[in-house]
């Protein structure tokens, strides 16, 4: 399956965001461009909606130091995708726990 562009659209309300992310492909099956549109990490949406349909993917949590919060689920027996920080949208530092050790959660770490 040929991975899309993915648009990305926040919410905010209050101390809250929400990320609502939408796979997208033009007519000739390539990935979209434009503003809004990224290609870097659509893999994961597009196998996840291809699966699913749609739906909640992950549950993201912001913290002060991505490093220490890799460091304290580390600690306490929950597996990562991700051994570092990555860079994400909006200028953020970002990281994945892997559902598989969470109960089927995607848990996103995120320091803005």
């Amino acid at each position: 399956m040929q991975a899309g562009a993915l648009l990305v659209t926040f919410l905010r309300r209050g101390g809250a965001d929400v990320e609502l992310l939408e796979d997208i492909l033009t007519s000739d099956g390539r990935p979209g461009e434009g503003p809004g549109s990224t290609t870097g990490d659509s893999r994961a949406i597009s196998r996840f909606v291809a699966r699913t349909g749609g739906g909640l993917h992950h549950v993201a949590v912001r913290v002060d130091d991505i490093e220490a919060g890799l460091d304290g689920l580390r600690k306490v027996g929950v597996g990562l995708l991700d051994d570092h920080r990555r860079p994400g949208s909006r200028r953020s530092r970002i990281a994945f726990a892997d559902r598989r050790t969470t109960g089927g959660l995607v848990l996103h770490l995120v320091q803005r």
